[in-house]
């Protein structure tokens, strides 16, 4: 059973909406304090604000892109003095569209949020984990980790780089005290398909999860210091099955229900 330490911090990256900021709200209610990061300074500000009426627990923030200083916000850390006991990366973004179809660019944006940031911090927070002998570090990754996502090529290659490399990293860490753990979120209803470029279809809308559900489903994750969770009954089965389906054959279910989505 997980022991929360509530003297410290646990940091949330993306944590201006959707799942980041319920999780937020749901350690908060636990005793912890908190520290938030996101670009949205205007956002953030209103979060810690509320959380501390609601909550009377110390609220941060820092507004920055993770991309460009994620060592900023350890380097933040150190020199205040905040011992962070979860953190959790949570930011992300996908494209949707043929691999080929648009700009290089966003491929290497995607790769250095989902991918490079994600890696940075869980160094930088895990070899300090690993002195202090204890901390969690909860990733979160996507049903899209368990297979590949044809005209959505780069979003599910980095999300089952975030699967494995925190499998991983979790197997490392054990003798150190070091728990981590991957939260697995079905398409959930935040912003993540506008940002996508797409519209989910009526389907793809029925079988989406709420912030809250998916954030839920992470904070048990990491009472319960679980490997990996998967938000949602349906897409649980679905993993099972895909399971044993050929490699092949899974870019071509994924390909058909990747049709419901529309650019």
């Amino acid at each position: 059973m997980m022991v929360f330490y509530c003297m410290n911090y646990a940091l949330i990256s993306g944590a201006s909406k959707g799942i980041g900021k319920e999780m937020a709200y749901l350690l908060a209610k636990e005793g912890y304090k908190v520290l938030l990061v996101a670009r949205s300074e205007d956002l953030l500000d209103a979060i810690c604000k509320d959380i501390h009426a609601k909550y009377g627990v110390e609220a941060k923030y820092l507004a920055l892109d993770i991309t460009k200083s994620y060592k900023d916000i350890y380097d933040y850390c150190m020199a205040n003095k905040m011992i962070v006991d979860i953190l959790i990366n949570n930011a992300g973004f996908g494209k949707c569209g043929k691999a080929l179809s648009y700009d290089e660019e966003i491929d290497s944006k995607m790769i250095d949020l989902n991918i490079k940031a994600l890696t940075g911090l869980c160094k930088l927070f895990g070899k300090k984990m690993a002195e202090n002998k204890r901390g969690h570090i909860l990733n979160v990754a996507s049903v899209a980790a368990f297979m590949p996502g044809p005209y959505m090529a780069c979003y599910y290659a980095s999300k089952s780089y975030v699967l494995n490399y925190s499998l991983a990293l979790r197997q490392e860490l054990k003798k150190d005290g070091v728990k981590v753990s991957v939260l697995c979120p079905s398409p959930t209803k935040t912003d993540f398909f506008e940002v996508a470029g797409v519209k989910p279809s009526k389907l793809y809308t029925f079988l989406s999860r709420s912030s809250k559900q998916a954030a839920f489903t992470g904070i048990k994750c990491i009472k319960q210091n679980k490997a990996y969770m998967i938000d949602g009954i349906f897409y649980k089965t679905l993993i099972l099955i895909m399971g044993i389906v050929p490699l092949s054959m899974k870019s071509k279910i994924i390909s058909w229900i990747q049709s419901g989505l529309k650019t």
